[in-house]
């Protein structure tokens, strides 16, 4: 039986919007924007499926994964890629017409259930709800028919529960009229017309325009402005041809079935309504029903056949007669079919429900007891059978799920994009030939770097790599391929050598030594730890010739930081046999060349290939392959036009954008609505322009924006719920469209989203983060033009100018997520529409509760929050984020320590970049980040307590917060909070009642074990760095900030730590460069290490014993003294001896070696003190000593010119001057022998001599006087006379290590081997401050910027301590200044008299009464002590 044939479409609306006879043309507006002429513009040939849905981890194929297939997907062997897993329950819903009631209650009442059973069980809600109250011709599009069930499709594949309901009522519904006719169908309908003489024959043709770029070809309707291709006026559909069309096209397929020349399903298919199509391919296609659908049928009893209600139409295909309505029997034939027929008695009763309702006047009457309690019922009903089907799956999708680990999914998101890219290749043979032969290399042990410009097709040349590894290598070849920044566990280096360890460790069966370590691991180890992964894998032989490892690493500059990445290469700079690293970079970021910082340090040419320029012969491949896939073509005109515009920017993502507009083109497109541009900013602005034209500015303007400022992506859900509460977006909507069908609902409709996401889904690329599917853009460069389509102010993109307007849009964009991630109920927002207020409107959107589990609250939220800052929103990210007791436990529980910490670093880089563009410098300037910093300290010195338990984090605030931040209002907060949860809380806790952990308002005390270390130095250019000695890990460079190893530089413990370990060990004085000295064999070996890249720059072994050494200011020459009194200068980049000194006739050790490059001397010790000029090479001055001068015992000022040595044999202390070679004091005494350090002031007019245990000595210079004697402490310093009788003072040695002195030589700093370190006053000789390091000898001290004074021990901790104010407190106690001080001379200020204590106000520091330290002084201890004891207060 013929089904229905009353269509329904967007031609006669259409065609009435345009007078009789007249033609539709594009017009320009200003500035060359098309003017719009109608909203269903078509982007894409929505006739074919188009999705890009990858199949979920519910499908059969997921239920059927085998461990073999799993060890093949880990070991790069992607032939038969499982899919990838899903945490979606995504529905479509069918409805038909009539059961629009049923559809609102179910959108209102049911959704918000369902999301909150999926939330709770990991996963997320989506219905997908097509059907809408909207204008025919947008929603009953024949077009929007094959998208809708391309979704349907999608719904099938990503779902892991249940994918399609339909509601089923009584109305069939409308059949739209198809815009396209394969050619074989049309062929067949006009012979059928022409063989039985039917009038008007060349109706068809009439209506109909051939298209031969489509594949096979086929014939569109024509109308006006048929898919932005003009038609002739002639050619244009009239309202009457379209009339007289409907009846011959169902006369004209009646008889193509009777002659056989068209099969029944094809006119069925051409008759179907969408409700009947999308039953087929939900319910009767579907393999397994009864696991994924549902259908809620409800008749209707007691209807007559006349119909005298108007509402009939609403629930009944009807027709009108002359005396009344009736019922369409044709079509109420055809629905009765649908529900006998279609759902078989194979479809199990279990998953329908029936409901029967007496039909009254008003069809379905909430107002009616029956009725009401019916739609209640439905409602109830559809969330207990969904919620049975998703449980039902679940326990399925258990069995399933124990193959998919964190490392599978991993690796399957990356074998999804490997695949698609693969399918789009084309050319690049000759290349790939060049890489083949890198890899058969086997003496190469250098990574190979793949770089060009962005957009020339890096990954997909790295994606046929992956390919052809197995062919080149050998089958058995393990290839290992991330897409760095596709994932989150690969958009840093942690996270990315944390993943490809996991990965190598399983494939090879090895012990997963990060599992063991903890995931808490700092980069330094776990670079470490993925090093010594690659050894053990090659000397386990589990590689060799038939089986190598190759890892490809495709866009390494999208980690972030950049940097981070470049310093952490130094692990795959020497590859083991039979491994192979391939990296593929773009040449350029903006002003920065990523090669050349590259080229620093791995030199060698051969390890780069740039990638060509795409020829033509090979971009025509590319575009031929691409629309053969696409099922389309285009003619020899239209690819020229393509060609000459690739040819002027021969860009591969250029090349796409121009690909996927030919794929719109009809073989009848007039060349002037081609539209090509040469250039990507032209071409996305004229497809921004065209999405405007189809969905509306305000729409596309937004979602742009919310999907380039949303950081890594946005999910779908939060996508939808964005637009929701965006009331320009809706008012928009619902004025293009039509009111709010629901009541006291506004919400974006589902329909549309659909119809946006298809549009764009060719631009998108969907990820996982934080357990969500999200969708970001597929390429860099689409982020960078849309941007400035659009004036988005967007991280390391460059604008041609920024305006307030764009500026308060970017933040109003960053406030819309703001709003979103707090919001923990459904959001409820007035909104006037159509000049109708609507109060307190309900938004539809998930509610996003403040819990460990919502990752994507707990990290987007201060993502958004923090680019308010610049808004004055400073205060409210306090509030809401950092002084927030409640969230910061959360955050803790859900993420980690290292992660809260950043939320705090990024403010406050913020604040401080703030705060230096303040231009008002009569202004005082009030820091807002002083709160901030003091809550940063505390977390940061509870780090290790917070590692193992987060309940700490209350206790841990109550005990650091002194009385100073006490008077923050924003830390009264935060304690607040926590004296909150302390109160309610139910198990036994231990809590401070006062400050008595440790604290510092400048920075924190950082726990971090760093083993026994000796501290070098910090480096003046690249702030707070330092130079350690590990003994358990080797020679480390340090941030003095976090206290992480940023580089780890293996020594072996034979060579550096034999001996003293600060002569083993330099920094240059750009601190770029780190030396390293051992002594394999009675050989010395020096290896020279970046501290910016932390890769080795040179290895120089020589076959004689350096005795000590030292390196030139620019770094160029190191001079080396050996062990038979020779001076050899050596050119650091070549390893080549540059000149050779001897001393007088001594050949004995040279035990210390300084440069003076400003006079240009090189000044040595041995048995005596030599002075050499460098520029002749010539032996100036020879002193003779009586004994030798030990390491560390030689000191020389530059700006004096002079030299002062200790030989502790004698107890002789020579100053000497090297310009002129003359000696300018001897100092000797028996207490000299124990000389431990040894100093010369700034300007050489003092010397300073520590001894074992009897004190410091100052000596003036010419004439030789000691003009100061300091004691070092034996108890407190305010002590009564009758304390200190009370204490046995033999019981306390001090006995020196290292002493440092300020620049303006008013302070004197002391470390002793029992773990102290004193501050001395220079005029005075008292104590200031006795600063307890630990209880292990303190291996070195030193100033750095006369604020911060670094102590490292023996018991492996660094300390920074703040003493700046500490200084000029003291200086302005005692009458003085430091200006005053630098006026005189040194020897007047040293023999200045003491004043008055208590005319001064007496005391001295913050501590008033005592020279211990306070928590004001402890300010960063790289360390872990228990955090539960303030370690000032042990001492």
């Amino acid at each position: 039986m013929l089904g229905p044939v009353s269509f329904s479409g967007p031609i006669r609306q259409l065609s009435n919007k345009a007078a009789p006879g007249k033609r539709r043309k594009a017009t320009l507006l200003p500035g060359g924007k098309l003017k719009p002429l109608q909203k269903n513009v078509i982007l894409q040939d929505e006739s074919k499926s188009s999705s890009q849905a990858l199949p979920g981890i519910g499908s059969a194929a997921a239920r059927n994964l085998t461990e073999d297939q799993v060890k093949d997907v880990l070991a790069g062997h992607w032939d038969n890629i499982p899919p990838l897993p899903s945490k979606q329950i995504r529905i479509y819903l069918s409805s038909s017409p009539d059961m629009w009631q049923e559809r609102e209650i179910i959108l209102k009442e049911a959704v918000p259930q369902l999301q909150d059973y999926c939330i709770q069980r990991g996963f997320s809600f989506h219905l997908v709800d097509t059907r809408w109250e909207g204008p025919k011709e947008i929603f009953d599009d024949y077009h929007a028919q094959a998208m809708h069930l391309s979704e349907l499709e999608k719904c099938q594949k990503v779902s892991v529960g249940p994918n399609f309901v339909i509601l089923l009522g009584d109305k069939y519904g409308e059949v739209p009229f198809p815009h396209t006719i394969p050619e074989m169908d049309f062929e067949a309908l006009r012979q059928a017309a022409k063989e039985n003489q039917l009038p008007n024959a060349d109706l068809l043709e009439k209506c109909f325009i051939k298209d031969i770029n489509a594949v096979p070809p086929q014939y569109n309707l024509k109308f006006g402005f048929n898919g932005h291709q003009e038609l002739d006026q002639e050619s244009c559909l009239s309202d009457e041809d379209f009339e007289e069309l409907q009846a011959f096209f169902k006369d004209t397929c009646r008889l193509a079935v009777k002659t056989e020349k068209m099969t029944r399903a094809r006119e069925q298919w051409y008759f179907q309504s969408v409700v009947e199509k999308e039953l087929v391919n939900g319910i009767v296609k579907a393999p397994s029903p009864e696991n994924s659908t549902l259908c809620f049928r409800r008749d209707f009893k007691g209807v007559p056949k006349k119909l005298q209600q108007s509402s009939a139409a609403r629930y009944f295909d009807v027709e009108e007669k002359f005396d009344g309505i009736y019922l369409n029997q044709e079509k109420y034939s055809a629905m009765v079919k649908v529900k006998s027929e279609r759902l078989t008695p194979s479809y199990q009763t279990d998953n329908q429900k029936l409901y029967t309702l007496q039909w009254t006047e008003m069809g379905v009457d909430q107002h009616n007891p029956e009725h009401s309690k019916y739609l209640n019922q439905l409602c109830s009903d559809f969330v207990e059978e969904v919620t049975k089907l998703i449980d039902k799956n679940l326990t399925v999708l258990k069995k399933a799920q124990k193959y998919y680990t964190p490392v599978l999914e991993e690796v399957l998101h990356h074998a999804h994009v490997w695949k698609q890219k693969c399918s789009d290749f084309s050319g690049r043979e000759e290349f790939l030939e060049k890489v083949h032969q890198q890899l058969m290399d086997s003496t190469s042990k250098l990574p190979l770097i793949i770089h060009s410009l962005s957009g020339e097709g890096k990954s997909s040349v790295v994606s046929m790599i992956h390919k052809n590894c197995g062919q080149w290598l050998g089958p058995k070849c393990v290839t290992i391929t991330r897409y760095l920044g596709l994932m989150q566990g690969s958009s840093t280096v942690q996270e990315l050598v944390t993943s490809l360890i996991a990965q190598i460790c399983t494939v090879f069966n090895l012990k997963n030594m990060i599992e063991i370590q903890g995931s808490q691991s700092s980069l330094f180890k776990l670079l470490k730890t993925f090093h010594s992964t690659l050894k053990q894998v090659a000397s386990k032989n589990l590689i060799g010739q038939d089986r190598h490892l190759v890892l490809i690493l495709d866009g390494i500059d999208r980690l972030t930081p950049i940097e981070e990445a470049l310093r952490a290469l130094w692990v795959i700079l020497d590859l083991p046999p039979f491994t192979h690293v391939i990296i593929s970079t773009i040449s350029e970021r903006g002003s920065m060349n990523i090669i050349d910082l590259f080229k620093r340090f791995i030199p060698n040419e051969s390890c780069y290939l740039g990638l060509p320029e795409v020829p033509d012969t090979e971009a025509e491949a590319i575009l031929d392959a691409n629309l053969v896939k696409a099922g389309r073509s285009v003619s020899s005109e239209q690819k020229e036009a393509i060609m000459q515009a690739f040819r002027e920017n021969r860009n591969l993502f250029l090349l796409k954008l121009l690909l996927d507009k030919a794929k719109l083109w009809k073989s009848y497109t007039s060349p002037e609505f081609l539209l090509v541009t040469p250039d990507i900013d032209g071409a996305v602005l004229g497809g921004v322009e065209l999405l405007e034209l189809k969905h509306g500015s305000q729409l596309i303007k937004n979602v742009v924006s919310y999907i380039t400022l949303s950081g890594l992506g946005v999910t779908e859900q939060e996508l939808h719920d964005l637009l929701s509460c965006n009331d320009e977006v809706m008012q928009e909507v619902y004025e293009l469209y039509a009111a709010p069908p629901l009541e006291g609902v506004v919400h974006f409709p589902s329909v549309l989203m659909v119809r946006l996401l298809h549009d764009i889904e060719a631009y998108l690329i969907y990820r996982e983060a934080d357990g969500h599917d999200i969708i970001g853009w597929s390429h860099q460069l689409l982020v960078e033009n849309l941007s400035k389509v659009y004036g988005l102010i967007y991280p390391g993109i460059l604008q041609d100018e920024i305006d307030e307007t764009s500026v308060d849009f970017t933040l109003n964009i960053h406030e819309d997520f703001v709003q979103l991630y707090k919001a923990e109920a459904t959001v409820k927002k007035t909104i006037t529409i159509q000049d109708k207020t609507i109060p307190d409107a309900r938004r539809l959107t998930v509610p996003r509760p403040l819990n460990a589990k919502n990752l994507r609250k707990l990290r987007k939220l201060p993502f958004h929050m923090r680019v308010l800052i610049p808004a004055n929103e400073s205060g409210r990210i306090k509030e809401e984020i950092l002084c927030n007791f409640q969230w910061l436990l959360t955050k803790f529980k859900g993420t980690s320590v290292k992660e809260v910490l950043s939320d705090f670093e990024s403010v406050l880089g913020i604040m401080k970049y703030l705060e230096t563009m303040s231009v008002d410098e009569t202004q005082p300037k009030m820091s807002a980040r002083e709160d901030v910093e003091m809550i940063y300290s505390s977390l940061k010195a509870a780090m290790q307590a917070l590692k193992l338990n987060p309940e700490n984090l209350a206790a841990e605030i109550l005990g650091r917060a002194t009385a100073e931040a006490q008077e923050h209002p924003y830390i009264g907060l935060l304690m607040k909070g926590a004296a909150q949860w302390v109160e309610a809380a139910n198990t036994p806790l231990i809590i401070p009642v006062c400050p008595c952990f440790p604290y510092k308002n400048n920075s924190g005390l950082q726990g971090l074990m760093v083993g026994p270390s000796v501290f070098i130095g910090v480096t003046g250019v690249q702030d707070n760095l330092a130079v350690t000695y590990n003994y358990s890990e080797g020679v480390e460079l340090r941030s003095l900030d976090t206290g992480e190893a940023l580089s780890v530089f293996p020594a072996p413990l034979h060579g550096v730590f034999a001996d003293n370990p600060l002569a083993n060990v330099a920094l240059s004085e750009d601190g770029q460069l780190v030396l390293i000295k051992t002594h394999p064999r009675e050989k010395t070996k020096f290896t020279v290490w970046s501290t910016s890249f932390g890769n080795k720059v040179k290895e120089m072994t020589f076959d004689f014993q350096v005795s000590s050494f030292a390196i030139s200011r620019d770094a160029e020459t190191i001079v080396l003294g050996t062990h038979d009194g020779t001076i050899l200068g050596i050119a650091l980049h070549t390893g080549e001896e540059s000149f050779s000194l001897q001393g007088a006739e001594s050949s004995a050790t040279i035990t210390n070696i300084a440069l003076d490059e400003v006079s240009g001397k090189i000044v040595a010790t041995g048995q005596d003190l030599y002075v050499w000029d460098m520029p002749t090479l010539t032996l100036e001055h020879a002193f003779l000593l009586d004994g030798e001068v030990k390491c560390g015992l030689m000191k020389i000022c530059s700006s004096s010119g002079r030299v002062v040595c200790g030989v502790s044999s004698t107890g002789t202390v020579i100053v000497a001057s090297y310009n002129n070679g003359q000696i300018l004091d001897t100092i000797e005494s028996r207490t000299y022998r124990d000389m431990r350090d040894i100093l010369i002031g700034a300007e050489g007019f003092y010397v300073i001599i520590a001894t074992w245990n009897l004190g410091v000595d100052i000596w003036s210079v010419e004439p030789a006087q000691c003009v100061k004697s300091i004691d070092y402490p034996e108890i407190a310093s305010d002590e009564t006379d009758s304390d200190k009788d009370s204490i046995d003072s033999s019981l306390i040695e001090y006995i020196p290590s290292k002493v440092a002195i300020d620049h303006n030589e008013l302070f004197l700093f002391v470390g002793f081997e029992h773990g102290e370190v004193a501050m001395y006053y220079i005029p005075t000789g008292e104590v200031v401050k006795l600063l307890m390091h630990g209880v292990q000898s303190v291996t070195n001290v030193s100033l750095f910027k006369e604020e911060f004074l670094f102590s490292s021990c023996n018991d492996g901790t660094i300390k920074r301590w703040h003493v700046k104010d500490l200084m000029t407190q003291t200086i302005n106690r005692y009458g003085h200044s430091a200006d005053t001080f630098a006026e005189q001379s040194p020897l007047e200020m040293h023999v200045a008299s003491k004043p008055n204590p208590t005319e001064s106000g007496g005391g001295t520091g913050s501590g008033e009464d005592s020279f211990y330290p306070t928590e004001d002084e402890a300010v960063r201890e790289i360390v872990y002590s228990p955090s539960w004891i303030c370690s000032d207060c042990v001492h």
